[in-house]
């Protein structure tokens, strides 16, 4: 909405409610709660957080959901996990990024589930997962070695409008270092001809062991810098 219409309605004594759901899974759970309560429905915490985890981005099946818990249990019961998450059915899509930060993060367990949403329920191609890996670590080999001391000398390196992404790049490069980001660029490379035909194994196997070694690689990176400071 444009700033001068936001001014005439708080001018107006008005006030303005954001409908669109945040691909924050923190934003997002605050969302399915308020939406359950105004649906009359009360849930302990872990049956909310399960359907946050299982829906994520997939906010079109909420609203069925709501439907059938209301159907089955009414709103005389404060419901618990096992009440709701039988009808959550799968997992729904996620955003792009929550792969790259799990990868970042070393959670190689995590890392492996959001992959399995994006090609699954977000029906994203092995092919536009591997776009955007080498997006990722591209970012990190262009800082390598460059003499890049702030958010807005990375900002300015690689392209980027916002400051957020460029300082989370550059933090991240420095705690990968030139060794471990040289590693990345040729175990995605591996992973492109394997996709291509060069190894006979199934696409999503492909990518769940490329997930997993650029996982691993990461969290190797962290724990050697971790070690040498402490020496």
């Amino acid at each position: 909405m444009a700033k001068s219409v936001l001014d005439a309605i708080k001018k107006a004594g008005g006030s303005t409610v954001a409908t669109a759901v945040s691909q924050k899974p923190k934003e997002r759970e605050l969302w399915f709660r308020e939406q359950l309560e105004l649906a009359g429905l009360r849930l302990d915490p872990h049956a909310i957080s399960a359907i946050n985890d299982t829906l994520g981005n997939d906010t079109g099946r909420f609203p069925g959901i709501v439907d059938t818990l209301l159907s089955t249990y009414g709103t005389g019961k404060k419901l618990s996990y096992d009440d709701v998450v039988i009808f959550l059915g799968e997992s729904g899509s996620t955003a792009p990024w929550h792969l790259t930060d799990a990868i970042d993060s070393g959670n190689t367990g995590e890392a492996l589930k959001v992959l399995h949403r994006l090609m699954h329920a977000g029906e994203m191609h092995p092919l536009q997962v591997m776009v955007l890996l080498h997006r990722h670590f591209e970012r990190f080999a262009r800082l390598d070695g460059e003499n890049v001391s702030s958010p807005a000398d990375a900002m300015a390196l690689l392209s980027i409008r916002s400051e957020f992404p460029a300082r989370k790049a550059m933090q991240q490069a420095e705690k990968l270092g030139s060794d471990a980001i040289a590693q990345g660029i040729v175990l995605l490379a591996d992973a492109d001809v394997q996709l291509r035909g060069q190894r006979d194994w199934p696409e999503e196997l492909v990518m769940e062991v490329l997930v997993a070694r650029l996982s691993r690689l990461a969290g190797g990176a962290r724990r050697n810098r971790a070690i040498s400071r402490q020496r």
